[in-house]
């Protein structure tokens, strides 16, 4: 029996919006003519917006062009458009790192070494508005933002339904004047409100997301936790198609009580993910509580707060490289580099002096940059287009050929094949 697509809407557990009201029959519909009636629309518009038309424009082969300066809003970390999300524990810093990077992109400068394109920032602060206020207060002692870049938001809207608080959002931006490149919404669980996060509330929320997209051509950046099933769980909280809807997935995790986060690009679509940052953070003092009555001087506390003071780029833990969660096809060429990888040492190690490690005569040291630097003169390594970096240097491997080449030494380094330190690496015996 045929499926409507209400029914199958309905079995993926996305709720109808309420339907328009029928049009009169000699009225014009969906763009027809007189006395054409297609009935009415499954879902109903933004407040607003015509009958959708204008969104699907048919474009010839031949019309279709790409501009590489308009990809990325942060340079191989966050796209010019799309749906994104950084998610952690509790206490894992996601939120200083959203407000960072938001911060970055209102001012239009780098983060994490990495070109950044300036764009007005709306930062929904649905959870721990008042956190955000003395973030803001803390940054404002070392970075100056000009005026309509980085806009805050300290009510929660309703996203958890369709379309929910969607049309008064947008017609609040759109009052204001703005036309942000990245709305962050800090949290998504508190964004839907007492909507199911498992399933139709989360999935509207994705839905509502999308709509912001579509409507600013901008980046929708969400705040969310990992699964409650597991306290090393390295997936989002709920909704199971949540990772599918996204563009760019990013998760950050804080070991132990440390002053820093690990950031791990889990999804990066069209991209190499797998790479990682590290975040370190410092505590600012923001003001002072006094005594009533007492001197202005006579400070009863301090009051502070954590921001970012440095965001690095490191290598992936060598769990996040395991070689059996790879495709097949992926495994052996990941096992062609590695053999790549020794011979390269192999032959220059002939040419290096005999040293000794722990006791041990006859080790040969050679310096791992100098074996990056064979495997790409020899072909090995995908080489950088330099026309697209923001500094143009001599040629290097691609990111997508450093990332290979760590994950192939990581696994030598894991398996005792080899030993690496300060920048040299050797044989075991």
């Amino acid at each position: 029996m045929p499926v409507s697509p209400e029914d199958r809407l309905a079995a993926l557990g996305v709720r109808e919006m309420p339907q328009a009201a029928p049009a009169p029959h000699d009225a014009p519909r969906n763009g027809g003519g007189k006395g054409v009636d297609s009935g009415p629309r499954p879902f109903a518009p933004i407040e607003g917006e015509d009958n959708g038309a204008a969104r699907f424009k048919p474009e010839d082969w031949n019309d279709v062009t790409f501009n590489p300066n308009e990809e990325w809003r942060a340079e191989d970390v966050l796209p010019m458009r799309g749906f994104g999300l950084i998610y952690g524990q509790k206490r894992s810093f996601k939120s200083f790192v959203a407000m960072h990077l938001a911060l970055m992109i209102a001012k239009g400068e780098p983060w994490a070494g990495k070109h950044v394109k300036q764009g007005i920032v709306i930062y929904i602060a649905a959870e721990g508005a008042a956190g955000m206020r003395k973030r803001i207060t803390a940054y404002m002692k070392t970075h100056e933002v000009a005026r309509g870049q980085f806009i805050l938001i300290s009510v929660a809207p309703e996203l958890g339904t369709r379309p929910g608080d969607l049309p008064a959002l947008i017609s609040a931006i759109e009052g204001a004047g703005l036309k942000p490149a990245l709305i962050v919404v800090d949290t998504a669980s508190k964004a839907i409100s007492a909507a199911d996060e498992n399933g139709t509330g989360m999935a509207a929320f994705a839905f509502n997301a999308g709509r912001l997209v579509e409507w600013f051509d901008c980046l929708v950046l969400a705040i969310h936790h990992v699964g409650h099933d597991d306290a090393k769980a390295r997936r989002p909280r709920g909704w199971s198609g949540l990772a599918g809807a996204v563009d760019v997935q990013i998760l950050c995790e804080r070991p132990g009580d440390e002053m820093r986060a690990t950031l791990t690009m889990q999804k990066l679509k069209d991209e190499q993910d797998g790479f990682c940052f590290e975040v370190r953070l410092e505590r600012v003092v923001v003001g002072h509580v006094t005594r009533a009555g007492a001197a202005p001087t006579d400070f009863a506390k301090e009051v502070s707060t954590l921001v970012v003071s440095d965001v690095v780029p490191i290598d992936a833990p060598a769990e996040a490289v395991a070689e059996d969660a790879k495709p097949q096809r992926e495994q052996s060429q990941a096992a062609v580099l590695r053999d790549a990888f020794l011979e390269t040492y192999d032959r220059l190690a002939d040419a290096a002096t005999d040293t000794s490690w722990k006791g041990y005569a006859g080790v040969r040291k050679v310096k791992v940059e100098a074996i990056e630097a064979a495997l790409l003169d020899a072909g090995r390594l995908e080489k950088a287009d330099v026309s697209n970096l923001v500094s143009s240097g001599s040629s290097r491997p691609s990111r997508r050929a450093q990332t290979a080449v760590f994950k192939a030494r990581q696994f030598l380094l894991d398996k005792k094949t080899l030993i690496e330190g300060k920048g040299l690496i050797w044989r075991a015996k």
